[in-house]
């Protein structure tokens, strides 16, 4: 049953991530998806991994314009899979991640034959897969 819930999970994260890329929003099947993959194989203590999304609400909420929250309902759902001590390090993970990716494509844009520095909103989903696809073998 952990195969099952595990290739569920990753799945779905892809799924997510995917969906964020194309659309620029998160399929809403994805997000109930990856919490009833973590009921599969039921552990009360992960649930708690839900908490690990209360940065990422408390910075939606800060900054509306600028997060979805398809991205904080993602990290709360995946959060209940992986436990909330794996969840913050997704989120440590999915967040450098970004961060290296921004930087990169700023350093890029920057020397490139144009010149000009472009500020566009990347999706986030993506990272956020990695960052728990990456947590869920720690």
């Amino acid at each position: 049953m952990v195969w099952i819930r595990t290739a569920a999970f990753f799945l779905l994260l892809s799924a997510a991530a995917a969906g964020d890329l194309k659309n620029r929003e998160i399929p809403r099947g994805d997000i109930p998806g990856i919490f009833l993959a973590g009921l599969l194989v039921f552990n009360p203590i992960r649930l708690l991994g839900a908490l690990a999304g209360a940065p990422i609400f408390i910075l939606a909420l800060i900054c509306k314009d600028r997060l979805g929250f398809g991205d904080v309902w993602l990290t709360i759902a995946a959060g209940s899979v992986v436990g909330f001590e794996h969840g913050l390090w997704a989120q440590i993970i999915a967040y450098s991640s970004m961060l290296f990716f921004y930087v990169g494509c700023r350093i890029y844009r920057k020397y490139r034959p144009h010149g000009k520095v472009l500020n566009q909103p990347y999706p986030l989903a993506p990272f956020i897969s990695f960052g728990f696809i990456a947590a869920y073998f720690l």
